[in-house]
């Protein structure tokens, strides 16, 4: 029957779209770890400075991992409004073919 196709097709698109939404999870987690491990380094980094009191290079290290860190905050709360509003978009989505087929 057609509506058995469309149903079909419509749950195909449907997890198509899941498919994508979790490959997208995944480079954004990729992406944060990343994040991570330059802040690690710089902490690193920022320990071995101090180690030699070189008071100018502490300065400057502190600026640069500070502005990681709000890189870091930054793209993790955008990381999480963006999966929220994908959530809410996709059970969306999903409620509606189901209330079709209940039709």
């Amino acid at each position: 029957s057609s509506l058995t196709r469309s149903t079909q097709q419509h749950d195909h698109e449907l997890q198509e779209a899941i498919a994508r939404l979790e490959q997208e999870h995944l480079w954004a987690a990729e992406e944060l770890d990343g994040l991570y491990r330059k802040r690690t380094a710089l902490e690193a980094n920022r320990t071995e400075v101090l180690r030699h009191k070189l008071e100018d290079t502490v300065d400057q290290y502190e600026e640069r991992i500070k502005k990681v860190e709000k890189q870091c905050d930054e793209r993790m709360d955008q990381f999480e409004r963006d999966q929220d509003d994908r959530v809410v978009e996709w059970r969306s989505a999903y409620n509606t073919l189901q209330d079709e087929l209940k039709g």
